[in-house]
């Protein structure tokens, strides 16, 4: 889980997966890489794909009876916008979050999924939980056969309150389920109902090959705009310290050079005046 520092995933009171809240080594193979980030500590999730499927209704996971500790504990992961990813086939979800100008929905590609919402008005502080996903899957049919690869993985969170209808083309249209609302925690005696649905659609632009590289172009300037600037900085370092130690040395031998000039001066005179009296004494 993504934040000012990680958490576990089952830290908060998820659903469970078949396997419990036990982290589980052995669904994962290798280490999932893409753009920067290396995922390690991989759960599995209580989310099911059956490749080509595409539901009408929505899948309920669990219904969740949170305490106040446990709501306290989800407000919080909200307020400091942490954020989970999902996997499938080793391919990461890109989280679709809708644009707060245009209203339109893009692909966020690099953080994840956000656990909630939170706002403020006059009364106080609003916390809306993300309990539903709408998750859309992407396959590409291989050439040579009938074979089903996938190259595309999209998740959208919704809120939906306990209650609410599960039908696929309604979910836009339910209230959303608040943990607190102006400033009060809600009644949730009833619990908080989790749930999903997937749908399957078929994209021929992009091959198993070239499905990894949304990941990573996404938000590559940012990195590279970072990467130059570190560079710069390392250059800017060093010329300082080579300029300083050039100089302690040049100081230094400057030193030693009046040091040296210095002290033949003095041997000279000396000399010239140890001769000088020796002429007087022999004038005497």
């Amino acid at each position: 889980m993504l934040g000012t520092e990680p958490f576990d995933f089952y830290s908060l009171n998820w659903c469970d997966s078949s396997k419990g809240h036990t982290y589980d080594d052995s669904i994962l193979k290798e280490k999932i890489v893409y753009g920067d980030t290396v995922n390690e500590s991989v759960h599995e999730s209580p989310y099911t794909y059956r490749v080509g499927e595409s539901m009408d209704t929505a899948e309920v996971v669990c219904r969740k009876i949170l305490s106040k500790t446990e709501v306290t504990q989800f407000t919080d992961m909200i307020w400091k916008r942490f954020r989970y990813q999902l996997f499938v086939d080793d391919l990461p979800n890109a989280t679709m979050e809708r644009n707060e100008k245009t209203g339109e929905l893009e692909a966020n590609y690099k953080q994840g999924n956000l656990l909630g919402e939170h706002t403020r008005d006059s009364a106080g502080a609003n916390y809306l939980l993300y309990n539903h996903l709408s998750i859309t899957v992407k396959t590409h049919h291989v050439a040579a056969g009938d074979e089903l690869r996938i190259v595309g993985f999209e998740v959208e969170p919704k809120s939906i309150k306990l209650g609410g209808s599960l039908v696929v083309d309604s979910l836009d249209q339910q209230e959303p389920q608040w943990l607190k609302r102006h400033g009060k925690t809600v009644d949730l005696e009833d619990g908080i109902l989790f749930s999903y649905s997937i749908r399957t659609v078929n994209d021929e632009t992009t091959t198993w090959a070239s499905r990894m590289d949304h990941y990573y172009s996404f938000g590559r300037e940012d990195v590279h705009m970072r990467q130059i600037l570190i560079s710069l900085g390392i250059m800017l370092a060093t010329t300082f310290l080579a300029f300083g130690y050039v100089k302690v040395s040049v100081t230094r031998d400057f030193a030693l050079l009046h040091g040296g000039m210095t002290s033949s001066r003095q041997r000279r005179s000396v000399i010239l005046r140890n001769d000088q009296d020796e002429a007087r004494n022999l004038s005497l």
